[in-house]
């Protein structure tokens, strides 16, 4: 059996963190943690990775405008075409970019936090679960991480798991 060629691939991996703001006009205003959107582009690999709330409290429920509570009342439903879209219809290294360009008011992805990364994997396609693994602590992390500090108590339910990856070249 051929022995596997492993390469150093560089790449970067992004985290943007989607959050509700109650009222615009006041800094002391609430804002409600939605979820974490993921972004990792490492050698030929892309993986994009959604996690979000699956349902809010009813004294943020009641806090959102009645034009969107609704939608927002479950953010991993809301949340889960824009990352289809996002996945779809943008270019590696430009997804929470453009879902930020595209959410600008009450409703808030961040604009992503962007890092380096270095990786060892094989050639060929064998690597797609070392990258989605990455990307999925990564996003996980980021995800309780926003929930701590936003009400110290974490969501005891997130979404399931949502990843996507493909080549990017």
């Amino acid at each position: 059996m051929a022995d596997k060629i492993m390469a150093i691939q560089t790449g970067r991996l992004s985290l943007s963190r989607v959050v509700y703001h109650t009222n615009l006009q006041q800094a002391a205003g609430v804002i409600i943690p939605l979820g974490v959107i993921a972004e990792m582009t490492i050698g030929t690999w892309r993986a994009l990775g959604l996690i979000a709330r699956t349902s809010l409290a009813m004294d943020e429920t009641d806090a959102i405008g009645r034009l969107l509570r609704d939608k927002l009342s479950d953010p991993y439903s809301f949340l889960k075409p824009e990352f289809d879209w996002a996945f779809s219809n943008t270019e590696p290294d430009e997804a929470l970019g453009k879902l930020a360009q595209r959410f600008s008011e009450s409703l808030f992805f961040a604009p992503p936090v962007v890092t380096s990364t270095k990786k060892v994997l094989p050639t060929g396609g064998a690597g797609a679960e070392l990258v989605l693994s990455d990307l999925r602590k990564s996003r996980d992390e980021e995800f309780y991480l926003m929930l701590a500090e936003s009400r110290g108590k974490p969501d005891p339910v997130p979404s399931e798991d949502t990843t996507k990856f493909k080549l990017a070249a």
